[in-house]
């Protein structure tokens, strides 16, 4: 009897985590949780504006960004991702486009925009307070896209449906 008690009580709570997965996690999605960081594949402005990001969340990914890239779509970026909140100079050595950065607090609060930054130069760009995210789109795209200092920002995954 308590093998098969013990049995009942996995297979229960395989069940319930299927269930949870299924039903659960798709309306905590759409519903404004933040999906893991490994999963964001998109980040959107309060007005709806969405950019489809490619994540640098390790150090060498952060390290390359977007170098030697000789094209970014406009609706395309770069999210980098930091351990802690601190103040995280950029620069643009090696990078051949112009960009937009935005730097984003832990609470998902922008605090902080460079735009039409100078390809290729080695002037830091220090921002005016702490982040944990920074993202890097395509020169005038925060301005197209109405993203100002104090906005929300929502990081999205499209492999959670």
């Amino acid at each position: 009897m308590i093998g098969f008690r013990s049995r009942f009580n996995v297979k229960g709570l395989i069940v319930t985590a299927g269930v949870f997965l299924l039903f659960f996690l798709p309306i905590t999605a759409f519903a404004g949780v933040t999906p893991p960081i490994g999963m964001v594949d998109e980040v959107c402005i309060s007005n709806g504006s969405c950019f489809g990001v490619t994540v640098a969340k390790t150090d060498a990914e952060r390290a390359q960004g977007l170098m030697y890239r000789t094209f970014l779509a406009p609706r395309e970026g770069m999210l980098f991702v930091f351990d802690k909140e601190a103040i995280y100079p950029f620069w643009m050595k090696d990078t051949l486009i112009s960009l937009d950065i935005v730097w984003v607090a832990a609470d998902y609060r922008v605090v902080h925009i460079e735009t039409h930054t100078l390809p290729l130069n080695t002037r830091r760009l220090i921002p005016s307070a702490k982040a944990k995210y920074v993202l890097e789109v395509v020169a005038g795209s925060v301005k197209k896209s109405g993203i100002r200092v104090g906005d929300m920002l929502q990081f999205r995954s499209s492999k959670i449906q």
